[in-house]
């Protein structure tokens, strides 16, 4: 029989070891409580993307981050692989396009194996956009490609439209303005009528399908989707972009020698956009000052063209610069200022050297020799001519 100080002390060891075990519950609960469940994680991704979106790129990269360790440790690949894919727009909206290639790669890899097809076509989208951006125009055809059919097969129209419109943008730099303007249309085709489409994704599908009818030398056609992008630019309050889209409508009027209408839509870019947006102000005034200067109004001209070089002087703009230097050169020319103009072409000559356009630098080289040949220095008109050839003969 147990002694009494011997039971105290049996009993007393059996409260200490309920008490550490009630410790050790609650701290389970409590850890439970505190350790974030799948759906949380996809949350966090969420926010991730919407933070991204928003700016917050320091935000957006810890939530990737937590996930991440999140997919890890419980060794969730679906996880990791949205955590990827986020990473690398991240990156790509960064200017990284090293690590978003790496970042998208590995999340094609992963949901390639678990066959996800919307991680597969939102991964093919994004290395499509990288590529073209680098333009590896070939790769980022085969990419969108694949992301088209995947969409297609998902039956997700808005992101069916965003590749054409990215398909589209690669068939035009690779010549295929045909295939583009089929592209386009299938992709107005989807948002036209669509409520609720980012107007932005409106007016950029329009623009392009504009650009491709009048390359395709359908005048009409183009100048039909240019209003069209206009009303609804000003519907939607978009400044910026209506005054893009009219100074794009002015050059296509002036190009058709419509050159009263081609006046009034920059002007109205002009009202548009006051000072908004330097770049394209200054695009706008070299446009309309060449138009002056088409019409003989070389005063008026050259103020609208000195301050387009103003302009895109702050921008760094240095084919900027050579276009309207060109203009400025153009104009002095027609009032019979030669040697003003002669001062304008050989800095336009000098800017599109620098960029290494060539065929640019060959037509200013072409008038510079006929104004040094007018002006007596033959040695000088043959130094201009014996360049353009070189230029032209390295196309």
């Amino acid at each position: 029989m147990l002694e009494n100080f011997e039971i105290e002390d049996f009993v007393m060891k059996i409260v200490r070891m309920l008490s550490i075990a009630v410790v050790l519950a609650n701290a389970a609960f409590a850890f439970a409580q505190n350790e974030p469940s799948r759906t949380d994680v996809f949350q966090w991704l969420r926010q991730a993307r919407a933070a991204s979106m928003a700016g917050e790129k320091d935000k957006a990269r810890k939530l990737i981050d937590d996930s991440r360790s999140w997919a890890s440790k419980n060794k969730d690949k679906l996880a990791g692989a949205w955590a990827d894919q986020l990473t690398g727009e991240l990156e790509f909206s960064a200017g990284d396009r090293a690590k978003a290639v790496t970042a998208f790669t590995a999340a094609l890899d992963a949901f390639g194996e678990l066959k996800n097809e919307q991680g597969i076509a939102n991964c093919r989208l994004n290395l499509g956009r990288l590529a073209f951006a680098e333009q590896k125009l070939n790769d980022a055809l085969q990419h969108q490609t694949i992301a088209l059919e995947s969409f297609r097969k998902l039956n997700r129209s808005a992101d069916e439209a965003a590749v054409l419109s990215d398909l589209a943008a690669t068939q035009k730099q690779l010549g295929k303005v045909a295939e583009a303007k089929q592209s386009l249309q299938q992709a107005w085709s989807i948002l036209g009528n669509r409520e609720g489409t980012d107007p932005a994704s409106k007016l950029r599908v329009l623009g392009e399908l504009a650009s491709c009818c009048e390359a395709t030398n359908e005048p009409a056609e183009a100048i039909k989707h240019f209003t069209a992008a206009i009303t609804l630019a000003g519907d939607t309050k978009q400044p910026a972009e209506e005054a893009r889209l009219r100074n794009s409508l002015g050059s296509l009027h002036q190009r058709q020698g419509n050159l009263e209408e081609a006046g009034k839509q920059y002007e109205a870019a002009l009202k548009t956009n006051p000072g908004s947006d330097p770049a394209t102000e200054a695009a706008i005034r070299n446009n309309l000052g060449a138009l002056l200067q088409e019409q003989g109004k070389i005063k008026e001209a050259l103020v609208e063209l000195q301050k387009a070089l103003a302009l895109f002087e702050q921008q760094k703009d240095d084919a900027g610069q050579g276009r309207t230097l060109y203009n400025i050169a153009l104009a002095y020319e027609t009032d019979g200022k030669n040697a003003d103009a002669i001062v304008a072409y050989e800095k336009a000559a000098t800017l599109r050297r620098k960029i290494k356009d060539d065929a640019g630098a060959a037509r200013v080289l072409d008038n510079l020799a006929l104004l040094y040949a007018s002006s007596g220095k033959a040695d000088k008109a043959k130094e201009c001519r014996d360049e353009a050839e070189r230029l032209r003969s390295r196309r």
